[in-house]
């Protein structure tokens, strides 16, 4: 007989109390201290660009390099609405943070592109979803680093009267203040713990007074109890085994595959649904580098002949990501269209353009129907999808 005790999750413990406590833990024990060391950036220069809504058309990054850039700081305001201001930040990267990870942070309450001095798209900056871009996982000392930040003034909704959220009409005087521009040290491990914890309060929360759910508190809350101890290694072995358990011989295998919607015509003009899909993309480009098993699925040729226009050196990273079958466009429509008012042949016109883009550019037919953001669907559909 084993003299090992394996801890059992009380049904008597207090589940509203418990979570509470796991969940105040993980924001501020946890996730408040993933930076163990951030040291603001000076060397910011800036370059407003003219011309509002659609004026970043007319400059190639080539362009925007040669313009007079001037000296700014942390607290100043840029606007109004859809107008573009250039970034240009140089930096060195502390001789002591050699083998850290090391990460860039940028939040203007605004969306922004990053940029390496080639030209290359690096990623978008988000607030609230992504405010950070990771320079090196380990850092080896090197030459000053430059970066040039393209500030859209817009939020992820656009810029609706209300504040950020709100899809009521633009406020076409809004501007965004420059809040962060820092290096700073991230710590992996603590990342995986937070993680982790995070999972299993959401499994708890989620699952409620369930079996599984009750397990997932108390391996939570035990992860809580050791990192009080310093033995953070304990606390991450008590996560590991609790998601390698299976969950009986029947179950189903899930598969999860990456997507974001990008309507091409919302809350913004056209031309930020353009800037939307390169920020977005070039992030999903960078994940498919840094992870093998991610896969992710787009739809809209629309969008991808955009990126070819506006973004030809992005578009052959575009291209060769769906060559290796990574980055996987679906639908086979020109743009995910309204499914209720249009008439049949306008149904086949979506499909013919989108396809034979699809075919022309990457030797590909889209095999399935993708239409997941329409309020309802034409009964002529399934007949024209089917041919």
């Amino acid at each position: 007989m084993s003299s090992t005790i394996k801890a059992e999750a009380p049904i008597f413990k207090n589940r509203i109390t418990t979570l509470g406590r796991i969940n105040k833990f993980k924001n501020e024990n946890l996730e408040a201290k993933l930076y163990t060391e951030i040291r603001p950036i000076k060397d910011i220069e800036v370059w407003s660009l003219p011309g509002g809504s659609g004026a970043w058309q007319k400059y190639t990054f080539e362009s925007v390099l040669d313009q007079e850039f001037l000296a700014t700081e942390i607290g100043k305001s840029f606007g109004p609405t859809w107008t573009t201001h250039w970034f240009k930040i140089t930096f060195n990267i502390p001789e002591e943070w050699e083998g850290k990870e090391v990460h860039f942070q940028w939040y203007s309450g605004s969306e922004a592109t990053l940029w390496d001095p080639t030209g290359r798209i690096l990623q978008g900056l988000t607030p609230g979803f992504r405010e950070e871009y990771v320079i090196s996982k380990k850092y080896i000392i090197g030459p000053p680093i430059t970066y040039y930040v393209e500030m859209a003034c817009n939020t992820l909704f656009g810029a609706g009267v209300g504040g950020d959220g709100s899809i009521a009409p633009p406020d076409e005087n809004r501007y965004f203040t420059l809040e962060r521009v820092n290096i700073a040290i991230f710590d992996q491990s603590l990342y995986k713990l937070h993680t982790d914890m995070e999972m299993l309060w959401q499994m708890a929360d989620i699952f409620s007074d369930t079996h599984i759910g009750y397990q997932a508190m108390f391996a939570a809350n035990e992860m809580v109890n050791k990192i009080i101890f310093g033995k953070n290694d304990d606390a991450g072995k008590v996560a590991d085994e609790f998601f390698a358990e299976g969950n009986g011989a029947k179950v189903h295998t899930l598969y999860s595959i990456g997507h974001c919607h990008i309507d091409s015509a919302w809350l913004w003009p056209y031309n930020e649904t353009i800037r939307k899909c390169a920020r977005s993309w070039a992030a999903q480009i960078s994940l498919l580098n840094e992870y093998n098993e991610i896969y992710f699925a787009c739809s809209q040729a629309a969008q991808f002949d955009w990126m070819k226009i506006y973004y030809p050196d992005f578009y052959k990273e575009l291209k060769k990501a769906v060559g290796e079958n990574r980055f996987v466009p679906v639908g086979g429509a020109w743009v995910e269209m309204d499914g209720n008012m249009p008439s049949g042949e306008a149904f086949i016109r979506q499909f013919f353009y989108g396809q034979r883009f699809f075919q022309q550019e990457f030797g590909i037919l889209c095999k399935e129907f993708w239409l997941p953001d329409t309020f309802g669907y034409s009964a002529q559909i399934p007949q024209i999808i089917k041919v």
